[in-house]
C-alpha cells in the first residue's frame, strides 16, 4: 500500500485544487476530492492543541470497491 501524506504548505498548496465533499461536525475533519483524477483526501489537524489547530494534514485515501456494490446488497 502506498500511502501519501502532505503536512503545512504542502498541504494547503494541494488542497487548493481539491473539492471538499464532507466535514465532520466539529468542522476538524474533512474529505476532498481531486475532480481531475477522482481520488480523495482526508483532511486534518493532528496537532490540534497547537494555536488555530497547527499545521494542516492531508491523507491521500485508498478506497476500494465493494464487490456487493455500493450499498453492499449486490446488483
Amino acid at each position: 500500500m502506498n500511502i501519501e501524506v502532505l503536512r503545512g504548505e504542502c498541504a494547503n498548496v494541494k488542497r487548493a485544487g481539491l473539492r471538499q465533499i464532507w466535514t465532520c461536525p466539529s468542522g476538524w475533519e474533512a474529505i476532498l476530492i481531486d475532480d481531475a483524477t477522482g481520488v480523495c483526501w482526508r483532511l486534518d489537524y493532528p496537532e490540534s492543541e497547537y494555536h488555530a489547530g497547527g499545521s494542516p494534514r492531508l491523507t491521500r485515501m485508498e478506497l476500494e470497491a465493494n464487490p456487493n456494490g455500493p450499498d453492499g446488497l449486490g446488483e
